[in-house]
């Protein structure tokens, strides 16, 4: 591994250890209720002689009748001098930032764990700044997250200017190109807000914190490591750095079992669209940007390969009969369904012919007719359909062959104001990115009966892979893309635990990885101040920043960047090591390139990037009433 400096968004506060006074009363369990609405829960060292023993007190910065008053370092527990920072401090910086000029400053409903700082108001809304205390553990800091944010103006929605919106979020460039000077402008707002606000600003001493607390001129620099560069598997066992090139170069890792046919489905008065898709396809129309199905995939597109069906049009019934009409023809099918922009049409599609076990591929009328700009997508739908036939197209070289890796995720589905539906499912792949399932975990209406069978059918799937004498796994890796609940983490821990008891050598270790996260960071080094591809941060108590998408040697930055991704290491048994999670890191960096669903989808993780799509999919169709399908078949319909 090469090391570099990224900045992060992080800014400091001039003082790590510093005296807090506040009033606490202990805790009389871990179920008591809240006795007042300012206070929270957190672990204190106790008095008396004994200094190394510790319990959880109630603890606000307010006098309350019959509490204890009592002065702690920063440094005791962290997370109550966050508590703290929160209370006091930020609601201090909002004041003081709003006295400056005509700035509007929202706390998180009253709460104050973030602020968000209105600065330029423009007719689409406003641009500015979200800011949030963390410890930063790994440098033993206290300070601020800044991240620059365009809030909408959710009283325009029905006249917005979509464009005009992606400009002001510098998504894209005014001219409607991908922004591949994100990162310099953001960086640009978060340090003149940095410089503006942030240092002049200085905490008054008070009763909470008695003395004077400021932040530092700068953002923050910490070392990171670059992962091994992804690379690429395809036909012949040959190996490439980029999975197009790969791919014209050596054909696809592995063609279906069953020769698909390929089923053209639209209205009759789109017959001539249909023909352009198909010549489209077939590589007669674009055929320098993609040469067809045929020299890029190797299997047949022509002949008894192609069928079509014409539909009434864009109703469920008319999808119903067609859906028939396909599963009468046998063998293995994929449909190609032409479609107008309504999301309810395209679901609907999508529902009626899973439901007949058919995958099928949408593709929207008015984006074939835009023919300058389709020419760019063509490559990417036969990417789609190759992988829905069941064909594969690479997968990523890994070192881990005995690793297997299960994204977990969750629906929460709320069919009316008074009912909640739990769904938890899983997608199921090794270390190269290849699948072998994906279930329905949980499903229930009653939380505690969810948290129950979640953690009995997640150790009835370990167990079954731990005890699988044709698969050498000494590794298994849960992706999950939300905080589990406490309950359930118990009984999950319990699973695992019992798990790991009966198969010896066998290591299962938890993660949770979210794509949604306030952290960031700058390569200073680069123009595009891009960091680089499969590089990461640790940020200490075994949580890592993770840039699975950046700069590549020897290429300039293309597009606007994908964020990084956070990954917290919550439980393993045994216990791993940093040689370990680093492996484990390595794994997840080469998993985004796993994605079947473009060439340059390479920015997260198949394990949760799936999930995510799926359970996108199931609150759809329960939206819409269409039948769920069971999402156990193998073949990849959700692309």
């Amino acid at each position: 591994m090469t090391s570099y400096d990224i900045c992060l968004n992080f800014v400091s506060i001039t003082q790590t250890e510093f005296p807090i006074v506040c009033y606490r009363k202990l805790a009389e369990s871990d179920s008591e209720a809240r006795p007042y609405p300012d206070v929270c829960k957190k672990r204190l060292q106790t008095n008396g002689e004994e200094q190394e023993k510790w319990a959880k007190y109630w603890l606000s910065i307010e006098e309350k009748p019959g509490w204890e008053k009592f002065e702690f370092s920063s440094l005791m527990n962290p997370h109550a001098t966050l508590w703290v920072l929160n209370k006091v401090l930020l609601p201090e910086i909002g004041e003081f930032i709003e006295s400056q000029g005509e700035y509007i400053v929202d706390s998180s409903k009253g709460l104050f764990k973030w602020l968000d700082v209105k600065l330029k108001q423009y007719p689409e809304g406003y641009r500015g700044v979200r800011i949030e205390f963390e410890w930063l553990s790994e440098k033993r800091q206290f300070g601020l997250l800044v991240n620059y944010k365009f809030y909408e103006n959710i009283d325009n929605r029905d006249s917005r200017d979509v464009r005009k919106i992606q400009e002001l979020s510098y998504s894209y460039t005014p001219d409607g190109k991908s922004n591949v000077n994100f990162s310099v402008d953001t960086y640009n707002w978060e340090r003149a807000f940095l410089q503006r606000f942030l240092c002049v600003y200085q905490h008054a001493p008070c009763n909470a914190i008695s003395e004077q607390i400021g932040f530092n001129a700068e953002f923050s620099h910490t070392p990171s490591f670059t992962l091994a560069r992804r690379a690429y598997e395809f036909g012949g066992s040959k190996v490439a750095v980029s999975q197009y090139s790969g791919l014209m170069k050596y054909g696809p890792c592995g063609i279906p079992d069953a020769p698909p046919r390929f089923v053209f489905v639209f209205r009759e008065q789109d017959r001539v669209v249909a023909r352009d898709l198909y010549k489209c396809l077939h590589g007669i129309r674009y055929e320098k940007r993609f040469p067809g199905m045929e020299k890029a995939f190797g299997v047949c597109f022509s002949g008894k390969a192609i069928s079509f069906c014409v539909l009434d049009d864009f109703s469920k019934a008319s999808f119903e009969k067609t859906a028939r009409q396909v599963k009468g023809l046998g063998g293995n099918n994929v449909c190609i369904v032409l479609v107008d922009d309504d999301p309810i049409t395209y679901y609907t599609q999508k529902s009626v012919f899973l439901s007949q076990g058919i995958a099928t591929q949408n593709v929207r009328l008015n984006s074939i007719l835009r023919r300058n700009n389709f020419e760019w997508f063509v490559a990417g739908i036969a990417l789609q359909l190759f992988s829905k036939a069941r064909g594969l197209p690479w997968k990523v070289c890994s070192s881990r062959g005995d690793t297997l890796i299960i994204g977990v995720s969750q629906v929460w589905d709320r069919p009316d104001a008074e009912q909640k539906r739990y769904i938890s499912y899983s997608v199921t792949t090794d270390a190269s990115g290849i699948f072998k399932d994906i279930q329905t975990l949980a499903e229930s209406e009653d939380e505690q009966d969810y948290v129950v069978k979640l953690a009995e059918v997640l150790k009835e799937k370990l167990n079954k892979v731990a005890n699988d004498p044709f698969q050498n796994v000494r590794r298994i890796v849960l992706h999950c893309s939300f905080r589990l609940p406490l309950r359930a983490m118990e009984n999950i821990r319990l699973a695992v635990a019992d798990v790991t008891r009966s198969a010896k050598r066998l290591q299962i270790v938890i993660l949770r990885i979210n794509t949604e996260h306030p952290y960031s960071g700058y390569d200073l080094a680069q123009a595009s101040l891009v960091p680089k591809e499969c590089s990461f941060v640790a940020l200490g108590k075994a949580r890592y920043v993770l840039w699975c998408d950046g700069t590549k040697p020897g290429q300039s930055v293309s597009k606007r960047p994908c964020s990084p991704i956070y990954v917290s290491f919550d439980q393993s048994y045994p216990q791993v090591n940093e040689t370990d999670r680093v492996g484990i890191l390595e794994d997840i960096s080469n998993l985004a390139g796993a994605n079947w669903r473009g060439f340059n989808a390479a920015t997260r993780p198949v394990s949760v990037f799936y999930c995510k799509i799926v359970g996108e999919f199931i609150k759809e169709f329960t939206k819409l009433g269409l039948p769920v399908p069971s999402i156990k078949e193998f073949m990849p319909w959700f692309l």
